[in-house]
């Protein structure tokens, strides 16, 4: 019997322990069901959550799609005000250039010769239109001092017109003046070359070059100041007000070439007039064993536009502004002018060649970045532009130009 008693007791213990854990499963299955329906819920809560970002994004793609229909639409009406703001920007231009002369003929009257040379047939190439490439100022410029040259008659070199340029160029990119690289413009003990005397003529300018430099980097090297070495013939620096009169130049191209001093960017300062005259403003010259070239960068537009104006090549006056404090303009003499398709050669210039295109790039852009436009070159943002200068026996017809036209006696 007393065994019988113990194992009724130890069967009752088991049993109210089976209790306690069956008990305890059920708490437990019943807290995951708990658990499993919440996270459910919260399943059904960011599905729809996502429905709704899913039915925002169509919308906004569907007013994205509407916003740039109507932009496309406006377009035509936008370009054709901003051309409207260009032309009465420029009428406002020519009518404050012809205030400040009527001004200033008023207040000193101008003196010197009132002859003009007799016109002959005029030599100089027809059928051109009056071309720029430049990019557009937005600012207003101080006039520069004018530094009178050495001279027995009362002669200086007047620089160009001050003012805002209003020409729409071919770059879109508009940047800041600054000052002046201070690159220098050897020059000779004669400041022009007498007609038909070639001994008369200053020497070309050599370029000086460390002679232990690579081989590699004299294939392309930069010139600033220089005399051009396709130049055979080289007489100023001429007065532009003397350039203006003798050829006759029309109100619009004074504007343009005097707006020339202004325009910023990195392509070509340079304009040609349908008279067969070209003016370019401070060059950077490429020279290399292929020949000369006036060398720019910019927008692939403004590549394609100097092609279209030069075509296969056109033969035109010359007239160029060195890179020179205190300089003035120059005859250079008939050259022909046409467009090279020429690799890029910045990873052939040098340092001694970067240096001073980085100064005297400054000097149109003072915000300029020298590492994005370093950049930009090397990824193709920026083309290369290069204008090919050629002027072999060229040397009769720029002295005749300069005869016919009374430029001889007409240096500053």
């Amino acid at each position: 019997m007393t065994d019988l008693w113990g194992l009724q007791t130890e069967l009752a213990s088991l049993m109210a322990g089976v209790r306690r854990v069956e008990d305890s499963l059920r708490q437990a299955a019943t807290a995951a069901d708990d658990r499993t329906r919440m996270l459910q819920s919260k399943v059904e809560e960011l599905e729809a959550a996502n429905l709704a970002r899913l039915l925002e994004i169509r919308q906004l793609e569907l007013e994205k799609a509407e916003l740039q229909r109507e932009v496309q639409a406006k377009k035509p009406d936008l370009a054709a005000a901003i051309v409207a703001r260009d032309d009465a920007l420029k009428k406002l231009e020519r009518a404050r250039k012809v205030i400040e002369d009527l001004l200033r003929d008023h207040e000193k009257p101008r003196t010197g010769s009132n002859t003009k040379s007799t016109r002959r047939d005029d030599p100089r190439p027809s059928g051109n239109q009056p071309f720029t490439v430049s990019a557009p100022v937005t600012r207003q410029h101080p006039k520069r001092e004018t530094i009178p040259a050495e001279s027995d008659e009362e002669s200086t070199v007047r620089p160009l017109r001050s003012g805002a340029s209003t020409q729409v160029g071919l770059r879109p990119q508009q940047f800041k003046k600054s000052e002046s690289a201070g690159i220098k413009f050897p020059t000779s003990p004669s400041s022009r070359e007498v007609a038909g005397d070639s001994s008369a003529r200053p020497a070309t300018p050599s370029r000086a070059r460390t002679p232990s430099l690579p081989k590699k980097r004299l294939q392309w090297y930069l010139e600033f100041a220089n005399r051009i070495s396709t130049a055979e013939v080289l007489h100023g620096p001429i007065p532009f007000d003397v350039i203006s009169e003798q050829l006759v130049l029309d109100d619009d191209a004074v504007i343009d070439i005097g707006n020339l001093e202004f325009q910023n960017g990195y392509d070509l300062r340079i304009h040609g007039t349908d008279g067969g005259l070209v003016f370019v403003y401070r060059p950077v010259i490429l020279d290399g064993t292929s020949g000369t070239y006036l060398i720019g960068w910019g927008e692939m537009s403004m590549v394609n536009n100097v092609k279209s104006w030069v075509g296969d090549g056109k033969e035109m006056h010359m007239f160029c502004f060195p890179a020179k404090e205190n300089s003035g303009w120059f005859y250079l003499g008939l050259h022909k002018f046409s467009y090279a398709a020429i690799e890029s050669v910045w990873h052939k210039l040098g340092k001694e060649d970067k240096e001073p295109l980085y100064a005297e790039l400054r000097d149109r852009n003072p915000d300029m970045s020298v590492g994005e436009f370093k950049k930009d070159v090397k990824m193709g943002k920026l083309v290369q532009c290069c204008i090919r200068l050629e002027s072999d026996g060229k040397k009769v017809e720029s002295h005749d130009f300069l005869r016919q036209y009374g430029l001889l006696d007409a240096d500053g």
